[in-house]
Formats: C-alpha cells, structure tokens, sequence
C-alpha cells in the first residue's frame, strides 16, 4: 500500500488545525473529526481495532490502535509531521522489540524503544 493519500492528508490536516504548544482537548476533536472526514472520503472500511507499528521517512518507527491500516497512518502522518513509509499490524510489538524483519520483501530496521539503541543496523 502507498502512502501518498494519508500523507498528502495529513499534512493539509495539520495546516488546517496547526496545534500552538501543547495541544488542548479541541485541538485533538478538530483533527479528529478532519481525520474522520478524510477516512469516509477513501472509503475506509473500520474493522477490528489493533496496533500498527509504522517506519516513517526520516527513519524512526512508532506505533497507534486502529481500526484500519488506513486509520493508523492517518494519524501518524498528522501527529508526527512526517511521511509514512510502511505501516504494518503488530498486535505482539514484536516489530518494537525486535532487530529486523522483512516485510513485504523490506527490511523494517526497527529501535529498541525501551533503550533508545538502534538495533537494525
């Protein structure tokens, strides 16, 4: 799956709803409600919630429930001001607390997010 959708939609998202600071509880329903919108406009297909671990483009990893792989890189790419490259169920973490994985033919290098070592390299 690419990425362009969510991204492109995150990004206008994020300009549309800037958050000054820490974000209020209004800054959070306004994103929301946009990221709904958008969701409804690819016709996501809400299904069972689980955890989504992503890779973004400047290299880090991080993780949100979902209820769609769509969902899940939506509401990265607008909290994290940064493209989605791979978005990936992990339900375990396994992907969080592991070295590398090859997923669809990548290789997933992944941190260890309770020391902060980068362990695919």
């Amino acid at each position: 799956m690419m990425f362009t959708d969510t991204n492109t939609a995150g990004a206008r998202i994020r300009t549309e709803h800037p958050i000054v600071g820490t974000a209020t509880d209004a800054d959070c329903v306004a994103r929301s409600a946009a990221a709904a919108h958008v969701l409804r406009q690819l016709g996501n297909v809400p299904a069972e919630r689980h955890w989504y671990t992503a890779r973004l483009a400047g290299g880090s990893h991080v993780g949100v429930w979902a209820q769609s792989q769509l969902e899940a890189a939506l509401e990265i790419a607008i909290w994290r001001n940064e493209p989605v490259e791979l978005c990936v169920i992990d339900d375990d973490c396994s992907l969080l607390r592991s070295g590398q994985h090859a997923i669809a033919g990548t290789l997933f290098d992944l941190i260890d997010f309770e020391t902060g070592a980068d362990n695919g390299q």
